[in-house]
């Protein structure tokens, strides 16, 4: 790690050539230090660092999902409106 950041704060992950890997939000307290929320596949998203518009992205898409398997219904009495792994 280069640097101390504060939690919260918006990092790159470089493997030990320094070519990046993907960026996510820093965590001194959690045992994983780093929650990725883009990596070196995903060059939408990868070239910004804006937390905010990708959340709202993901969201939107959540809610994207769930409507086209009609969540809720008549039927439901409960569901996930967000899974972390399953929708990112």
């Amino acid at each position: 790690m280069v640097g101390e950041p504060p939690a919260g704060d918006v990092v790159d992950v470089v493997d030990g050539a320094g070519s990046l890997i993907g960026w996510g939000v820093y965590n001194p307290h959690s045992m994983y230090r780093v929650r990725l929320l883009a990596a070196a596949d995903d060059s939408e998203h990868l070239e910004h660092r804006d937390v905010g518009a990708l959340l709202r992205e993901r969201l939107e898409a959540c809610a994207e999902v769930r409507r086209a398997l009609r969540l809720p219904s008549e039927r439901t009495t409960a569901y996930r409106l967000v899974n972390g792994e399953g929708d990112r």
